[in-house]
C-alpha cells in the first residue's frame, strides 16, 4: 500500500513538473480578464495508511484581486481497508473553503503557479460502523495549465489535517486533476 501511494506521489510530481514546459509554447492573448473558474476532477486521497482511490471534487472560485480567489472545495474520497477475513469500505468527505494565490510560473505564459489554503469540515465514515466530523485544513499547492483561454487542467497536491480524539492530528496526502473552466469578463475599452 505504501510503495502505491509513493508511486502515485512520484507520478504526480512528475505531472507537476512536465505540464508547465508543455504550456510554455503557447502565447496568450485576448482583451479579457478573469473573473472565477469552477473546476472538476478527480481526487486520489492517502489515508492514515489506506489508499482510497476513487475520490471526485468541484470548486468554485472568485477573483477579488489579480492574484487573490476566494475558494469554495467540495470533496468526496472512497477506498477500502483490510479487516479480519474481509474488508471495510472507507469513505471521506469535506467541504470547504479558503484562499488561493496565484503567481506566474517560470516555465511559460500560460502556467500559472498557486498556493492555497482551505479550511472547513470532513466526514470519515466506515461502512457499516459509524464514522465522525472535524474541522480540518488543507493547504496545497500546484501549477495550472492553460489549455485555452476558457479551459486549463490543474494538477495539484495537498494534505488534509484535522484533529484525531487523541488531540493529535492526521495528515491525510492527497492528489487532485481538475479540469478548469475559466469565466471571464470583458474588459473596457
Amino acid at each position: 500500500m505504501v510503495r502505491r501511494a509513493l508511486s502515485v506521489v512520484v507520478l504526480a510530481l512528475a505531472v507537476l513538473a512536465f505540464l508547465p514546459y508543455h504550456a510554455s509554447a503557447q502565447s496568450t492573448s485576448g482583451d479579457v480578464t478573469r473573473r472565477g473558474d469552477v473546476a472538476v476532477g478527480y481526487g486520489f486521497m492517502y489515508d492514515n495508511g489506506t489508499a482510497l482511490p476513487l475520490g471526485v471534487l468541484y470548486s468554485e472560485a472568485w477573483r477579488v484581486h489579480p492574484k487573490f480567489d476566494l475558494i469554495g472545495d467540495v470533496g468526496f474520497h472512497h477506498g477500502s481497508s483490510p479487516l479480519g477475513f474481509g474488508s471495510v469500505a472507507i469513505n471521506v468527505a469535506n467541504i470547504m473553503g479558503g484562499l488561493r494565490f496565484s503567481t506566474r510560473s517560470a516555465f511559460g505564459s500560460r502556467s500559472t503557479e498557486f498556493y492555497q489554503v482551505t479550511a472547513g469540515l470532513t466526514r470519515e465514515s466506515l461502512y457499516n460502523v459509524g464514522g465522525s466530523s472535524a474541522f480540518a485544513i488543507a493547504p496545497s499547492t500546484g501549477v495550472e495549465v492553460g489549455l485555452s483561454q476558457r479551459i486549463a487542467i490543474r494538477p495539484q497536491l495537498g494534505v488534509l489535517l484535522s484533529p484525531r480524539s487523541d488531540g493529535s492530528w492526521s495528515g491525510n496526502l492527497n492528489f487532485a486533476v481538475s479540469a478548469v473552466f475559466r469565466e471571464h469578463k470583458a474588459k473596457a475599452k
